[in-house]
Formats: C-alpha cells, sequence, structure tokens
C-alpha cells in the first residue's frame, strides 16, 4: 500500500490528476484514510467537481476530526458552492484547531461578507490583521468590509464615516 500511496502522491505532485485519482480511489477500496479522501477532495476541487469534493473532504473528517486543512478545504469547497452558513462554520472550525489560522481567518470573513454579517466579519479580518499586518488580501477585505459597514444606507445621515475614512485609508495603502 505504501508503494501505491507514493505513486499517487508522486502522479498528483506531477499534475497527473486522473492518474492520482484512479490510483488513490483503489487505495480506498481496501483501506479507508483520511489523507487518501484529503488527496481526493484537493484533485477534485482543481478539477471544479465540487459535489466529489466536498463527500471526501466530509469522509476524512469524519476519520480524523481534528485534520485542520480538511475543514479548512471543506469551508473553501462549500464557499464555491455558495454555501457561505456551511463554509462559515468549517473556518470556524479549523481555527478551533489552530488559533493562528490566517488563511482561515481571511476565509471566514468572506463568507461572513457574503452573510451581510459585517461586524463578525470585520472583528476576524483585524484578527488576521494582527497575525500578519502587511498581508495584502486581508488588508484589501478589511477595507471592504469597513466601507460595506460605513455606508449602512446611501442616506448619508446614517453612514458611518469613521468606518469610511478607516476604509479609505487601509484602501490606499
Amino acid at each position: 500500500m505504501k508503494k501505491e500511496i507514493s505513486e499517487a502522491n508522486k502522479a498528483l505532485k506531477n499534475g497527473r490528476y486522473d492518474e492520482a485519482i484512479l490510483i488513490y480511489k483503489e487505495i480506498l477500496k481496501s483501506k479507508n484514510i483520511a489523507e487518501i479522501h484529503f488527496n481526493l477532495g484537493l484533485i477534485l476541487k482543481m478539477q471544479n467537481k465540487l459535489d466529489e469534493a466536498e463527500k471526501h473532504f466530509s469522509n476524512a473528517i469524519s476519520l480524523k476530526d481534528n485534520f485542520i486543512l480538511a475543514h479548512y478545504q471543506m469551508g473553501n469547497t462549500k464557499y464555491k458552492l455558495k454555501k457561505f452558513d456551511e463554509s462559515e462554520i468549517c473556518y470556524n472550525r479549523a481555527i478551533s484547531f489552530k488559533p493562528n489560522f490566517l488563511e482561515a481567518y481571511i476565509n471566514l470573513g468572506r463568507a461572513q461578507r457574503e452573510l451581510r454579517k459585517f461586524k463578525e466579519a470585520e472583528d476576524n479580518l483585524r484578527i488576521a490583521k494582527k497575525l500578519n499586518p502587511e498581508f495584502l488580501e486581508a488588508n484589501v477585505l478589511l477595507g471592504l468590509i469597513l466601507f460595506d459597514r460605513g455606508r449602512l444606507s446611501d442616506d448619508l445621515e446614517h453612514q458611518d464615516v469613521e468606518k469610511l475614512n478607516e476604509a479609505k485609508k487601509i484602501l490606499k495603502k
């Protein structure tokens, strides 16, 4: 089995995805391994076979609940499927196992923005910014969230000028 796993991983690394899928599926016939489900999920997600990818990430998680990257990739898959509420849960789960998971905070903020949970998104993006103040994606998304929060309505009386100014400052930088 080690030989098959090595062959599949080599095929994956070299971009021979169909070959890797066949070998991984063959391995799963004899042994249910979380990492194999995870790798299959990654390939299927790259091929935009999101429903299939979702199943394999789910299998990986059911076999190994603390599989941080499986929770994260499940969140990414659900986000692509526009299941933003479910992706939010997945990112939170990944963060519960790894509290300094920068990318999970960013994607959590992105999902919360889609759900119009602007305050929660802002909080999570501020955590991301603390983890890496220079990370462009965290800064841009935080700026956009602040812009969203600042313009609660088109009515100038209800706009939060402080949030708009902070958004402008972050996005300019």
